[in-house]
């Protein structure tokens, strides 16, 4: 009868810390925005449902065919860190200038104008037991995981701006010269 009752709390003791490390999750949602038509800039909002404290580390772009392009990540290159609590949202818009946000997506110059293809845009972050701002933070000690998510996004490059054809300029150019030759005084 011990036996089970022991086996019993046992399993209930598992199932509580299987159930806590599966909560221990967050989601993601990046925002897209066309920036300089040849780039693709990445927002996002990420909600926190942690018991810990998340620390945004860096993002990553995974595209097909070795791309069309490269991907620069904000995340990983901003002075501050982007600390989430536990049960919290945090959101940061796309700015170039200023570097914020996850990232963005230059097209190479050789493109085929339209090109579109998914890519799967990721977030690493580390997750610890600490607020990282307090000052008995240990971050050894205070560490608890490691975790990606990510998202699909689709990227497209601008489309081609059509260029007049040949004969157009040239029908162009000798319309002009009709009419100015139409408008000359004559001389008499």
């Amino acid at each position: 009868m011990k036996t089970n009752m022991t086996l019993c709390v046992v399993s209930q003791l598992i199932g509580l810390v299987l159930g806590a490390m599966s909560a221990q999750a967050a989601t993601i949602q990046f925002t897209q925005v066309t920036y300089a038509n040849e780039t693709e800039g990445f927002g996002f909002a990420l909600q926190n449902d942690n018991s810990g404290w998340a620390v945004l580390q860096f993002t990553a772009l995974t595209q097909p065919f070795g791309g069309y392009g490269t991907y620069t990540d904000f995340v990983g290159k901003q002075g501050d860190l982007v600390i989430v609590p536990p049960n919290t949202i945090v959101t940061q818009t796309f700015n170039a200038q200023q570097g914020t946000g996850a990232g963005q997506y230059t097209f190479l110059s050789g493109t085929p104008p339209g090109t579109s293809f998914s890519a799967t845009l990721g977030l690493t972050y580390d997750v610890y037991s600490v607020d990282p701002n307090s000052q008995t933070f240990d971050p050894f000690g205070d560490y608890v995981t490691t975790s990606k998510i990510s998202q699909t996004v689709n990227l497209a490059a601008p489309a081609a701006t059509p260029e007049p054809s040949e004969w157009t300029l040239v029908a162009s150019g000798f319309a002009l010269l009709v009419v100015s030759r139409s408008r000359r005084p004559s001389k008499g």
